[in-house]
């Protein structure tokens, strides 16, 4: 018989991926308003978000990045849950899955400088990646998953067309569209994006006891209004509620 669990998982990296998902932290340091994921809208689900911080210093700094491509311009590591690191990222991961269990994921990370909502159609299981700023610098183990040959495809099982319509029908401004080119950026959103598609094909089988039916990732422009960003991921959220009431 199977079973899930009403939790959705959601995280985020640099801003503003970060902060338009802080309504739904239900830490009292990082969302002093409270947390309004519990039932939320009335839905009958609980969502649960987490995602690093960071300091003032790493924002105006990050335009000088040395890094290579995929990392320029990017704030570092961070502090908190989901630092920018792919040992600290898989141990949060590891813990905040074992904790609630998710029916669903979400996983956000900024994208290219411009505003706009990009839906990854989902993402590899990489043997070459772009360091990240402490040793070691990249993930362990490489690649990530053993069950799977280096570079293969997992795809993207969140409703994609439905966000995608979602959110351009609701009137924001904000460019959306479905990336079908499979490229992620083999860094720490690539990263992340695969351990939350991989949770969920792991646990996708109806007979599952903490079922996931779920999973993938959206890149969002680092020039998007935060406002504008909050309003899109409710929009998204209540799409990916929507799917998972009709597939569990």
């Amino acid at each position: 018989m199977s079973s899930a669990t009403n939790n959705i998982l959601l995280t985020g990296y640099w801003p503003p991926s970060n902060h338009m998902l802080r309504q739904f932290s239900d830490s009292p340091v990082l969302n002093p308003r409270g947390w309004r994921g519990h039932n939320w809208r009335g839905l009958g689900f609980d969502l649960y978000a987490y995602f690093p911080e960071f300091a003032p210093s790493e924002i105006q700094s990050s335009a000088g990045d040395p890094g290579q491509t995929e990392r320029r311009g990017t704030p570092g590591p961070g502090s908190g849950n989901f630092r920018v690191d792919y040992q600290d990222t898989l141990r949060d991961f590891q813990r905040f899955t074992l904790r609630h269990r998710p029916c669903a994921i979400v996983t956000f990370s900024r994208g290219a400088p411009s505003p706009g909502w990009e839906i990854e159609t989902g993402a590899r299981n990489r043997d070459t990646w772009v360091p990240d700023f402490e040793a070691p610098y990249l993930p362990t183990p490489n690649p990530p998953d053993s069950s799977l040959a280096p570079n293969a495809f997992r795809p993207s099982t969140l409703p994609m067309e439905a966000i995608e319509a979602a959110v351009t029908n609701a009137g924001l401004g904000l460019p959306v569209w479905i990336d079908h080119s499979g490229e992620v950026g083999a860094f720490l959103s690539e990263y992340i994006a695969y351990l939350g598609i991989w949770y969920q094909e792991r646990h996708s089988r109806p007979g599952d006891k903490w079922r996931c039916v779920a999973a993938g990732h959206i890149h969002v422009g680092s020039l998007t209004h935060p406002e504008m960003a909050v309003k899109a991921v409710e929009f998204t959220l209540e799409e990916v509620i929507r799917t998972v009431r009709q597939r569990l």
